[in-house]
């Protein structure tokens, strides 16, 4: 296994062990968590992975302070830099990933009940495009105007994998597990007031669902979501799963 130490000199001893071998194992790179890190920590794990591996480098949790650092970074070039969601819009934390993807013909659609849910859905979209999948987005098509997600329905079909990101009662991931045959991952969010208890409501929904087969994540759990979803995309045809059907 090759795993490489890393120590960074700050205030306090820290040591980051960097898991350069996991691409190889899982055909996935490791993620740096940015969320509890201080910012020279995060920046010196990227320069490590960009001076240890050619794979693309996934930052999650970043706020725009560490965004920024990343993109001051010594050699590296602005349009190697991917933000989700981009720097224009408002944000409490983004994903980032540096570096190029190796395509995988396989399509994944990801679907948000709520605006609110939209956070989750680009930590879900970000990760994906580091997996080498330029994942789609449709936001706002909760069951609260059912409508929205019967009007789109002909066009999921041509998706090898459905995300389904929803706060609240958690409802959207059993309509759609109902609705479609392609694999669901579910991913309740902290997005509701009242009983949603910041989404252990809509987790224990997701996981009690009626629906066969739905695939649950923790709680605001993108990366997680679109680990699961390559893990499932990366093994099937780039044929529509509904031809199988047809």
């Amino acid at each position: 296994m090759n795993y490489e130490g890393l120590s960074i000199s700050t205030s306090r001893d820290v040591v980051a062990r960097v898991d350069l071998a996991r691409k190889q194992r899982l055909g996935m790179p490791e993620a740096i968590y940015a969320q509890s890190k201080t910012t020279q920590e995060v920046v010196a794990i990227v320069r490590h992975h960009l001076l240890s591996s050619g794979d693309p480098v996934i930052v999650t949790r970043c706020t725009d302070d560490v965004v920024n650092e990343i993109k001051a970074i010594d050699d590296v070039e602005a349009d190697s830099i991917n933000v989700f969601p981009d720097l224009r819009s408002e944000a409490s934390y983004r994903t980032v990933v540096i570096g190029e993807p190796t395509p995988i013909p396989s399509e994944v659609v990801i679907l948000t009940a709520g605006t609110s849910d939209l956070r989750v859905a680009y930590e879900c979209k970000g990760t994906l495009f580091a997996l080498g999948i330029n994942a789609k987005v449709y936001a706002d098509v909760g069951v609260a105007h059912v409508d929205r997600i019967l009007e789109i329905l002909p066009e999921l079909y041509d998706f090898d994998v459905v995300v389904v990101v929803a706060g609240m009662e958690g409802a959207l991931a059993s309509v759609v597990g109902g609705l479609l045959p392609q694999p669901i991952v579910a991913v309740p969010t902290s997005a509701g007031y009242g009983s949603s208890f910041d989404g252990l409501t809509a987790l224990l929904a997701m996981t009690a669902s009626c629906a066969q087969g739905v695939s649950v994540m923790g709680i605001d759990n993108g990366f997680g979501a679109a680990c699961a979803a390559f893990r499932v995309a990366s093994r099937v045809s780039s044929s529509p799963i509904i031809e199988a059907l047809s």
